[in-house]
């Protein structure tokens, strides 16, 4: 009987000594060892060459390292450019494609590698990744019945992984327009084949790993604005109707990849897309809910993040990043659409009876979200003109609703963007305006203005503006690119930074 493989990695003293080790290996998948063991095999698997290796003693060594690169610490050891360079040299588009297990297995180690580590991508982009891309081109390729319905990693799969990482690199945002469009058409054909029937109930689709694969590519197109009116927003759309609600964190890895689709693309649509579309009050409904459970569950009493309890839900997540999309998405259907304000409104504030307009807060979270002065966040003014508009613009709902404190803020700066736009269309008020500054709770300040005051000086400019101002000027309309601009930056400093958004994948 051959050696077991621990005494084997310990002693390294023959080059085929591993190979007769390998089955008692497999057949465990390495857990009968220590993890030092594993790390004493890797760093010796690590040194051979591949090339240099028959067929039969290649498949059983593809096989180990392929155990090994599942497990971080094991993993580090097999993420050395040249050990990658060498992999990548191995595989062979053609044997992969014909399904040998050989190439399927140099695939899968390669993806666990860049998965882990997060090194390589750059690497893996410009030898092979473009050239798997392609294989997408084939409506034909698709997913297994095992894939679909099992969750397991297939070659297709494999083939949208292997995208998404590609889709991440700097190599990839250097494509021409007709380049990136062409793999745009590719995601947008196998996404819309991928999707449930159009008479999936709301927030029951468990989407299989190759359909949020699939956003992700889309997102990443999106990011280079060089395609962002692309139609992949309509089957978004689709995917994030009918896909299951995350928990504890509502924000699943599937939610999370639409909501950035939604969110970087433009709602450019051809012929016959709106008939595609879920019920826009159904969409607006899920997205008031989405908000409001990431604000109630992980922002404090005092405006600050839960960075304890969002950490232990979302490891390695970022919080501005993921609340971005949905808090854009809920702005542009409460502006493009009010009708949608029914929709949302409950889920933010409650009334006394059925007949009246909710005028509570349905936690106190939201009125200190709406200050930047307290929580620090860049998404403070975004949510505010969220909560203002669903007070149909008016100051005293919104004051009434959340308080002159919360407030006081947003009002103010309310109140100069009508100066500035009264300036633009040379409007002059009867009596000079003095410029408005928000001071802490209690402190005296001569000469400033009250709540009340302010409101009454928005409504006098608002009399007499607002009915003038027509698109973009009317300041409760105009879209705003900050938070746009605010995710971009979140992805855009560090391709693939949303990957450490996802579990592993388990290859």
């Amino acid at each position: 009987m051959a050696d077991h493989w621990t005494r084997i990695a310990q002693v390294r003293s023959s080059e085929n000594r591993w190979y007769e080790a390998s089955e008692s290996f497999l057949e465990k998948g390495g857990k009968d060892g220590t993890l030092e063991d594993r790390i004493c095999l890797g760093k010796y698997l690590a040194t051979l060459e591949l090339d240099k290796l028959d067929e039969k003693k290649q498949s059983a060594y593809l096989r180990m390292v392929l155990v090994l690169s599942r497990e971080t610490s094991t993993c580090e050891l097999l993420s050395h450019e040249s050990y990658f360079k060498m992999l990548l040299r191995y595989f062979n588009y053609t044997g992969f494609m014909h399904g040998e297990d050989l190439h399927n297995n140099t695939l899968s180690i390669l993806c666990n590698i860049m998965s882990l580590c997060g090194k390589n991508q750059e690497i893996f982009a410009e030898e092979i990744g473009c050239n798997l891309v392609y294989a997408l081109d084939d409506l034909n390729f698709g997913p297994t019945d095992e894939e679909k319905y099992e969750g397991k990693m297939g070659k297709f799969t494999l083939v949208c992984l292997a995208a998404s990482f590609t889709s991440s690199t700097n190599f990839f945002a250097g494509f021409n327009f007709l380049t990136m469009s062409e793999w745009a058409m590719y995601v947008e054909q196998h996404l819309t084949k991928n999707l449930p029937p159009n008479d999936t109930a709301k927030n029951s689709w468990d989407p299989p790993r190759y359909i949020i694969l699939l956003l992700m590519v889309s997102m990443h197109i999106a990011r280079t604005e060089k395609v962002r009116n692309w139609t992949s927003f309509v089957p978004a759309m689709q995917a994030f109707y009918y896909m299951k609600l995350g928990s504890p964190f509502i924000v699943s890895d599937g939610l999370f990849a639409a909501l950035l689709v939604i969110a970087l693309t433009q709602s450019s649509m051809r012929d016959g897309d709106k008939e595609k579309l879920p019920p826009i009050h159904e969409i607006a409904d899920k997205i008031g809910l989405i908000v409001f459970s990431l604000l109630e569950r992980y922002i404090k009493e005092d405006g600050k993040l839960d960075m304890d309890l969002f950490n232990q839900e979302r490891p390695n997540g970022y919080f501005d990043l993921i609340f971005a999309s949905p808090l854009e998405i809920m702005k542009i259907l409460l502006m493009t659409n009010p009708t949608v304000r029914a929709a949302i409104e409950p889920h933010f504030v409650e009334g006394t009876s059925e007949e009246s307009r909710g005028m509570k807060p349905r936690c106190s979270q939201l009125a200190q979200f709406m200050s930047r002065q307290k929580t620090k966040s860049e998404l403070s003014p975004t949510f505010a003109s969220c909560m203002f508009l669903l007070s149909d613009c008016d100051p005293d709902m919104y004051a009434n609703r959340f308080g002159d404190e919360a407030c006081a803020e947003f009002l103010a700066e309310y109140y100069n963007s009508l100066l500035t736009l009264s300036k633009k269309h040379e409007k002059k008020a009867e009596e000079p305006i003095a410029q408005v500054q928000v001071h802490e709770d209690g402190e005296e300040v001569p000469g400033s203005l009250s709540v009340d005051e302010l409101t009454d000086r928005i409504r006098e400019i608002e009399k007499d503006l607002v009915p003038q101002l027509t698109g973009s000027d009317d300041p409760s309309t105009e879209v705003d690119e900050e938070i746009l601009n605010r995710i971009m930056e979140g992805l855009g400093d560090h391709p693939g930074r949303y990957e450490e958004e996802f579990i592993d994948y388990d290859l």
